[in-house]
C-alpha cells in the first residue's frame, strides 16, 4: 500500500490536523497526517482563511483540505449578510479544490439552526460538510446529531462537551455508539501523544484532530514529531481493534 493510499484508509486510523500556516501544513504532511482543516486565527478558536492561504497550502501539501467557514468568533449565530457571505465562501473554496467545509450554525437557543445547516449542505453538494465544535456548545448533549443526520452532515468535531477530548471520552463513546454509522465523530480539542491512547480506547473512535503543537513555549506551529506520536499511537490501536474484529 503506498503512503498517499494509506493515508486515507481507516483501518489504520485517520489523522486530521488543524493548520492556519503553510509551515504547518507541511509539518503535517511530515509527520504523517490523512487531512488537514485550514483556518485562520487559531488564536480565536479559528476562523476562515483566505483564498490566498488556501491556495498556498494545496499547492505544497497533497493532502485532502477541509477549509473552516466562520466569519467571526462572536459565537455561532450570524447575521442573513453574514450567512449568505458563509455561502459564497464554501462554494468558491470548494470550486478551487477543497475536499469539503467546516461550519457550525447554532439558533438563540442554541440548538442546532436546521434550516441553515441544509442550506449549507445543499451548497457543498457532494463534498464533505462539517459541523465543528459549534456542537459541544449545543443544549442537550447527545440528541443534536440527529439534527445533524437529518441535514446529511458528513462528520462532527467534538470533545464530547468537555474542554478537552480525553476527558469526554464516555460521551464520545455514546455519540459513536448513537450515530451508527450514519454520521462521522471526529474527536478533537486537547489530544497529545500522552493521552491519546486512553481516548481511543475506551471512546472507540477511529479518527482524531488537534493541532499538535510542540511543547509550551516552543512556537505555535505544528510539530511533525507530535503528529508522527500521536499518529503511531492511533495506527497501533486501530489496528489492534480491525485485527480482532
Amino acid at each position: 500500500m503506498s503512503e498517499i493510499a494509506d493515508r486515507n484508509d481507516p483501518r489504520v486510523g485517520i489523522l486530521e490536523a488543524c493548520v492556519s500556516t503553510v509551515e504547518s501544513a507541511e509539518a503535517a504532511l511530515e509527520g504523517g497526517a490523512h487531512r488537514l482543516e485550514l483556518c485562520s486565527h487559531l488564536d480565536r478558536g479559528g476562523l476562515t482563511p483566505t483564498f490566498e492561504l488556501f491556495d498556498a497550502v494545496r499547492s505544497r501539501v497533497p493532502l485532502p483540505i477541509i477549509v473552516m467557514i466562520r466569519p467571526h468568533d462572536r459565537g455561532y449565530r450570524y447575521s442573513d449578510e453574514e450567512f449568505a457571505d458563509m455561502l459564497a465562501d464554501a462554494e468558491r473554496f470548494l470550486a478551487e479544490g477543497a475536499r469539503g467545509i467546516a461550519a457550525g450554525v447554532l439558533t438563540g437557543d442554541g440548538e442546532v439552526d436546521r434550516a441553515r445547516l441544509c442550506s449549507l449542505r445543499t451548497a457543498t453538494g457532494e463534498a464533505e460538510l462539517v459541523f465543528h465544535r459549534a456542537f459541544d456548545e449545543t443544549a442537550h448533549l447527545p440528541e443534536p446529531l440527529e439534527a445533524l443526520v437529518a441535514c446529511g452532515v458528513t462528520r462532527v468535531l467534538t470533545s464530547g462537551g468537555r474542554r478537552t477530548a480525553p476527558q469526554g471520552r464516555a460521551v464520545i463513546g455514546s455519540l459513536l455508539t448513537l450515530a451508527a454509522g450514519r454520521i462521522q465523530v471526529l474527536p478533537g480539542a486537547g489530544i497529545r501523544p500522552d493521552n491519546i491512547e486512553v481516548l481511543v480506547r475506551e471512546s472507540g473512535c477511529t479518527q482524531v484532530h488537534g493541532t499538535f503543537r510542540g511543547a509550551p513555549g516552543k512556537g505555535a506551529e505544528t510539530d511533525r514529531r507530535v503528529v508522527a506520536q500521536v499518529r503511531r499511537v492511533l495506527h497501533d490501536v486501530v489496528g489492534e481493534r480491525t485485527a480482532a474484529n
